[in-house]
């Protein structure tokens, strides 16, 4: 069912959207058919984005959603401290991890942006290359120094790649 295009839908839902306005955290409000009172606010904020009325920012705000006897307007995250933190908490530090099989089950385990493995200092070049072979069809990258970090970002020059043996001697 498509959403309508009268301003009138805004007017129907004018008191959830001035809620919304002025609401600094998330809003819940209790209803007997919470989809239909989601559905028709997302229909207010179609309404509004298609016809530039202040309203339209909203849908930047805030994620409606429709839960068991009510509607709930999360507060989306934009602030730039918090998507950041969240980077941050995206990337993980595993001791006590130092075979290869270890860190390969720990990397599917946690499926983590950045892993670390300070102890995994021990493996051999064959162990590093079979997980090289794992990593490249994981989409993760080597980096190889002082244990082993795996990362989803391409480390550039610091990644490790696989050489000829002979060409090492």
């Amino acid at each position: 069912m498509a959403y309508t295009k009268s301003e009138f839908a805004i007017t129907r839902v004018q008191k959830y959207l001035k809620q919304m306005e002025e609401a600094q955290s998330s809003i819940e409000w209790v209803a007997e058919e919470p989809h239909k009172l989601a559905y028709l606010i997302r229909e207010g904020l179609s309404v509004a984005k298609k016809l530039n009325h202040p309203f339209a920012e909203l849908s930047k705000k805030f994620i409606l959603r429709a839960k068991a006897h009510k509607v709930v307007a999360e507060l989306r995250v934009s602030d730039p401290s918090i998507v950041e933190l969240q980077r941050i908490l995206n990337k993980m530090r595993i001791e006590k991890v130092s075979t290869l099989l270890e860190v390969v089950g720990a990397t599917i385990k946690h499926k983590a942006d950045e892993i670390y493995f300070p102890d995994a200092v021990g493996l051999t070049y064959d162990e590093i290359t079979r997980l090289y072979n794992w990593t490249k069809t994981n989409d993760y990258f080597i980096i190889v120094g002082d244990g082993i970090t795996l990362s989803k970002v391409d480390p550039g020059d610091a990644k490790w790649i696989p050489q000829n043996r002979e060409t090492m001697k």
